[in-house]
């Protein structure tokens, strides 16, 4: 229900700005688009962890996951390229976040002799930076998020439940694609995963969009220890700035009821 409302609502920011050209990635045809690129794979989202899966929070049966390699800082881009695009002055860009295992969000740990963290996403469109995002499976106080001076609008929306009374290890839930590793009292460790939504509206002028995900940061660890996934990309063309927000399903039914009776509308003031 939540993929069926996400695609209709695309639909409908295409309607309003009928100019606009709009691209969907979802990867549920089980095969890369030739539009992405650079570092990851297309993996399934059926889960062996304890909380769920992806799939029970708005993502498909398949995500693209950057895995990168590890202690490598940065890890390896995931790209994806647009060309030939048509006159507009800025773009939507919408996509879902799978933040998989042990991300330890912006503050620097010194619990070991290797720093936990800072652990980060970085966004960038043709190698300018868009967004960094500090993302922390275990503390969510610990989040930062920042935005370059060419978005207009911005919004990073939770998809997945936080419990602020559990234990660090059990605040978010266990998604599948954990690091396992046996601890001193000779059980194994489960780590928690989250996901976002993330939308921007940034300034774009060029006929070509480059877009890259990458994650980084002096505590990165990558490989089967923390790694990313994104899904359901969404990119539009725009003349206008816009906000960032879905609308809210009981505005987007109205409208859609709106769009039903508006040809008979037409016929009778025609025949008025």
């Amino acid at each position: 229900m939540i993929r069926v409302f996400l695609i209709l609502s695309f639909l409908l920011l295409s309607y309003v700005n009928s100019n606009a050209q709009s691209f969907f990635f979802d990867f549920e045809n089980g095969q890369k688009p030739s539009e992405l690129s650079g570092v990851g794979e297309m993996v399934s989202t059926a889960s062996n962890g304890t909380g769920g899966s992806y799939a029970d929070y708005g993502f498909g049966n398949y995500f693209w996951r950057n895995q990168g390699e590890k202690y490598r800082n940065p890890t390896g881009e995931t790209f994806l390229t647009l060309s030939s695009l048509e006159d507009h002055n800025y773009i939507f860009l919408s996509f879902y976040l799978a933040v998989i295992d042990s991300w330890d969000g912006a503050t620097t740990k010194k619990e070991t002799k290797k720093p936990y963290s800072p652990d980060y996403l970085e966004l960038k469109v043709n190698d300018t930076v868009l967004f960094q995002g500090y993302f922390d499976n275990f503390y969510i106080g610990d989040q930062i998020f920042n935005f370059s001076d060419l978005v207009y609008a911005s919004s990073v929306s939770l998809l997945v439940p936080y419990n602020k009374n559990a234990t660090s290890r059990k605040r978010f839930p266990s998604l599948g694609w954990e690091y396992e590793h046996q601890n001193k009292k000779g059980t194994w460790d489960v780590w928690p995963d989250s996901a976002y939504r993330i939308c921007l509206v940034f300034e774009h002028l060029q006929d070509n969009l480059t877009l890259s995900w990458s994650a980084a940061g002096e505590g990165w660890q990558g490989v089967w220890d923390e790694s990313f996934g994104i899904d359901n990309i969404y990119v539009e063309t725009l003349d206008s700035p816009q906000r960032c927000h879905m609308p809210e399903p009981k505005t987007f039914v109205y409208f859609l009821l709106f769009l039903a009776v508006l040809p008979l509308v037409r016929r009778i003031w025609k025949t008025c």
